[in-house]
């Protein structure tokens, strides 16, 4: 029986890497996936009846998420919190669709559906936390928007020796 075990240990190993690598490339939250953060000044497509058409902002994050199989989402399920201010989500839209004020919660039957999310922030060049906010406690934190450093700057080029053009 001992035998047997030994090529699961290589199997598993594979497995939970595999995993390790996806959720640091997609931060998982309670309901899904963050596939998209889109952190701008720009503000959403959104039509007149949606809260985002009725408010200013100097910058505006918006979510993507892919639900899990079964999963619902609402405005009332997440806020983005930065240096202990909390900033609530607006409004919500299916898939690519313009946020129009109409959906507050979204429900998926089947695994990858997606909607979007829309706060109003204080700065797109900010890193923020999304947190549960629907059962008090199960807040979890997950970072978006986290900013990598820069790539070095490229070593200047070397001077090379200038041709005299005087003739003697």
């Amino acid at each position: 029986m001992r035998k047997n075990c030994f090529p699961l240990i290589p199997v598993l190993l594979l497995l939970f890497g595999t995993l390790t690598v996806f959720s640091k490339e997609a931060p998982r939250i309670r309901a899904g996936v963050v596939s998209s953060e889109e952190f701008t000044t720009e503000k959403p497509s959104s039509e007149s009846k949606s809260p985002v058409s009725q408010k200013s902002s100097p910058a505006w994050a918006v979510l993507t998420i892919t639900l899990d199989n079964g999963r619902a989402l609402s405005i009332f399920d997440y806020t983005l919190r930065k240096d202990s201010e909390e900033y609530k989500c607006l409004d919500l839209a299916e898939g690519d669709e313009p946020f129009k004020g109409a959906v507050r919660i979204y429900r998926s039957t089947e695994a990858g559906k997606k909607c979007r999310l829309v706060f109003a922030v204080p700065s797109a060049d900010s890193e923020y936390e999304i947190l549960f906010k629907l059962i008090p406690g199960q807040e979890h934190p997950v970072k978006l928007n986290v900013k990598q450093a820069p790539p070095p700057a490229p070593a200047p080029p070397a001077e090379t020796p200038k041709a005299d053009s005087r003739k003697e």
